[in-house]
């Protein structure tokens, strides 16, 4: 039985689908990494611009509407989840991890545009939305700031 199942395993291994998916996952892993080792990049220039670039600009710089487009085909699944994966990473740093670092070094106005680059990820995260406006609406009692960077829904 055992002999069964590694002639099956064998077989299944020559076989030109496992081929393709072999080589296609290898592919997707030096995408990926080459993608970290941007995205590693993009937020430590980010961290030396003054004054920080508009979202669009940043979205750009992280390739992020051609990342949203892959991970909504449904066509090839492998490629889909690796561009979510990446989404994800990106979403992560920019909604939570730089801008408590920001906000702790009292750089409002970087957190603020982090936490717009991470809602243009994902439009429809309302805790985001809410954590986002309360900051727009303190520092905007201070100081002049665009109102593309706050999230009031009302």
């Amino acid at each position: 039985m055992t002999r069964t199942f590694s002639a099956t395993a064998d077989r299944l291994a020559d076989s030109q689908n496992a081929k393709r998916t072999a080589s296609k996952v290898s592919q997707l892993d030096d995408e990926d990494r080459r993608f970290f080792e941007r995205e590693e990049s993009f937020f430590s220039d980010f961290s030396r611009s003054d004054p920080p670039p508009t979202i669009q600009k940043l979205r750009s710089q992280l390739g992020l509407d051609e990342l949203q487009q892959r991970a909504a085909d449904a066509m090839d699944s492998l490629d889909a989840l690796a561009a979510r994966r990446r989404l994800a990473s990106t979403f992560v740093r920019a909604s939570f991890y730089e801008p408590g670092r920001y906000l702790a070094q009292g750089d409002t106005l970087k957190a603020l545009t982090l936490y717009a680059l991470a809602q243009s990820i994902h439009p429809e995260n309302a805790q985001l939305c809410a954590e986002r406006d309360a900051v727009y609406r303190n520092y905007a009692l201070r100081k002049s700031v665009a109102p593309e960077l706050g999230c009031d829904r009302r």
